[in-house]
């Protein structure tokens, strides 16, 4: 059986808004994926300082919930799990090599002097980072628009 012109028509368009609304779902979902990565590795120094904490306390075996540790810093599990597993695997990257071995070391250092290494570390990789993300900013912006500064 063949479909009336306007049927066909009418099925066309549900169609098409139907790929329009997909097509701005995904631009959402990606705008949203980036902005929360953004404003994670803002705060690199944080995720990087309580993910050598739990690796720590996990060499000790000493017992730690994660999930409220994370609550409790205002910090993203899943961001936080992702930092804890650079800081606990074996990656080639000179400051993620020096992060890894601090934490590792750490646990033999006194809780201060530990924490006090861990920042160091924790606070060089954000300078790393705060320079990347100032270059991708500006790198985002329109020949003409004036620079943003944070």
């Amino acid at each position: 059986m063949l479909a009336a012109p306007e049927v066909v028509d009418a099925h066309n368009k549900w169609t098409a808004q139907i790929d329009q609304q997909t097509a701005s779902l995904k631009k959402w979902k990606e705008d949203q994926a980036k902005s929360l990565g953004r404003k994670a590795l803002e705060q690199v120094d944080s995720y990087v300082l309580n993910a050598c904490r739990i690796s720590i306390q996990r060499k000790l075996k000493q017992p730690l919930d994660e999930a409220s540790l994370a609550q409790q810093e205002g910090l993203q599990g899943h961001f936080l799990s992702r930092w804890l597993k650079v800081i606990e695997e074996s990656i080639d990257e000179p400051i993620f090599i020096k992060l890894r071995d601090t934490a590792i070391n750490a646990k033999d250092s006194g809780p201060g002097v530990a924490d006090d290494l861990i920042k160091q570390q924790a606070d060089e990789l954000k300078g790393v980072v705060q320079v990347a993300l100032d270059a991708l900013r500006a790198s985002e912006q329109p020949a003409n628009a004036p620079a943003l500064t944070w």
